[in-house]
């Protein structure tokens, strides 16, 4: 009926956020690299296409179950996504936000031209400082 909507597969491994809070205490830092790596590739595959994130979080990322050679370790069983991308916007695009005034992004996580309100300095940088 003209409506728009977004069409994404079940990811029954929860969010990394929940996984996090499972396994409470320092992740061993090769698994940390592994995940890194592959949320990394995820986001510079959007930015090869002109996106821009701006929310890049552990609730953010989905965790497919995933078992043999495809998964990061076998202590970590998923294959990640990056999801959410309804902050995202294209690189190309005005630098202020849709509302004017407003932070875009999830405080803990921006980075520190979003915090500020630099608008105009927010760019590929600012994700991969989330990333971080």
């Amino acid at each position: 009926a003209g409506g728009a909507y977004i069409a994404t597969e079940y990811c029954s491994g929860g969010s990394l956020r929940e996984w996090m809070h499972r396994h409470p205490g320092p992740v061993r830092p090769r698994l940390a690299a592994s995940l890194v790596k592959e949320i990394a590739w995820a986001l510079h595959h959007a930015h090869e296409r002109g996106v821009l994130h701006q929310d890049i979080k552990p609730s953010n990322i989905l965790l497919m179950p995933q078992s043999g050679s495809n998964s990061v370790t076998k202590d970590f069983p998923f294959i990640t996504k990056l999801t959410d991308f309804g902050l995202a916007k294209f690189l190309d695009e005005s630098s202020a936000p849709a509302y004017p005034g407003h932070r875009v992004g999830t405080p803990r996580y921006m980075s520190p031209e979003q915090t500020e309100g630099r608008w105009q300095d927010v760019g590929v940088p600012s994700d991969i400082y989330a990333l971080g």
